[in-house]
C-alpha cells in the first residue's frame, strides 16, 4: 500500500497509537526478579562455604534463613533433619579416637640440645629456634619460613630488625620479638613475644643471640643459617619438624608433638 492510499484519519490515528514493536519500560516487578535472581547465583557459590563453617547444631537454624529462588524453608523435614544429624553424632563417636600426643619437656629440651649443639649450621639453628619456640610457648608456624632460600617472603616472616633487646628492671636483658600478621591478632595488629635472659645451656635470649650474629644484616631471615656456598637457607616447618621428631626418635622420646606446649 502506498502512502497516498491512506485515508487522512487512518494516519492520524495511526500516529496517535503507540507502536507494538517499541521498547516496553522494565518494571518494577522485573527489576526486582532480575535482582533475586542475581543474588540467588551469588548466594549459590557461597552455600557450600557457608554449610561447612557451621556445627551439627546450627545447620538446621542456618538453613531457615537461606532462601533459594525465593522459596520456603521445609519445616516439614526438620524433624528428620534433626534425626540424621543425631545418628551422624553417633558415628562419630562410635570412631576410634587420635591419641593425643604428649607436650615436649624439659628433658626432651636438654637431650635436643645435647645432640644439636655441636652439628651443622642447620643443627644449631633448629636448636636455637626449639629454645626460643619452647620458652615463648609460640607455634613452629610463626617462627619457620614458606621458602627454604631467599629473603623473606611478606611482613609476616621474621627478620633479624623484628628483635629488640632491652633492658628489665633489674638489670638483666630481655630479647622482644614482633610477630606481624598472626593469624590470633586484629588487623594490623602486632604480637610480641618476650623471653627473659636465664643462666643455664636453655637460655633463649642467648638463642637469640646467636641467630643475630650468625646474620649479615638486619633484612635476613632470623632463623636461618649460612652454608659453605655462602647462600642463606631459611628453615621451614617441614624440615624442622623432621629433624626434631628424628633426635627425639633417636633418645626413644616418641610420642611428642611438634608443639612446645
Amino acid at each position: 500500500m502506498s502512502d497516498a492510499n491512506i485515508h487522512p484519519s487512518t494516519s492520524s490515528s495511526l500516529a496517535g497509537a503507540s507502536c507494538p514493536l517499541s521498547p516496553v519500560p522494565i518494571t518494577r516487578n522485573k527489576q526486582n526478579n532480575q535482582r533475586s535472581n542475581k543474588e540467588t547465583e551469588g548466594g549459590g557459590q557461597q552455600h557450600q562455604a557457608g554449610c561447612d563453617s557451621k556445627s551439627p547444631r546450627e545447620i538446621p537454624v542456618w538453613a531457615k534463613g537461606l532462601a533459594p529462588h525465593q522459596a520456603e524453608y521445609p519445616t516439614i523435614t526438620e524433624a528428620r533433619v534433626k534425626v540424621m544429624l543425631r545418628s551422624l553424632a553417633k558415628e562419630d563417636a562410635d570412631k576410634p579416637k587420635k591419641t593425643q600426643k604428649g607436650a615436649v619437656k624439659l628433658h626432651h629440651l636438654v637431650y635436643l640440645v645435647e645432640h644439636l649443639w655441636g652439628g651443622t649450621p642447620e643443627d644449631r639453628a633448629i636448636m636455637d629456634l626449639a629454645l626460643i619456640a619452647f620458652w615463648s610457648i609460640a607455634r613452629l608456624g610463626k617462627l619457620t619460613y614458606q621458602q627454604a632460600t631467599g629473603p623473606p617472603t611478606g611482613r609476616a616472616e621474621l627478620k633479624v630488625r623484628d628483635v629488640m633487646m632491652k633492658p628489665t628492671k633489674t638489670g638483666e636483658t630481655k630479647a622482644l620479638i614482633i610477630l606481624w600478621e598472626a593469624k590470633t591478632s586484629k588487623p594490623g595488629e602486632e604480637q610480641m613475644l618476650r623471653l627473659l635472659l636465664q643462666n643455664h645451656a636453655l637460655c633463649p635470649v642467648e638463642a637469640i643471640k646467636r641467630r643475630m650474629k650468625e646474620a649479615h644484616g638486619l633484612k635476613d631471615t632470623l632463623f636461618g643459617f649460612y652454608c659453605q656456598d655462602g647462600m642463606c637457607y631459611n628453615l621451614t616447618k617441614a624440615r624442622v619438624r623432621k629433624v626434631l621428631q628424628g633426635v627425639w626418635a633417636q633418645g626413644n622420646c616418641l610420642g611428642i608433638s611438634g608443639h612446645f606446649f
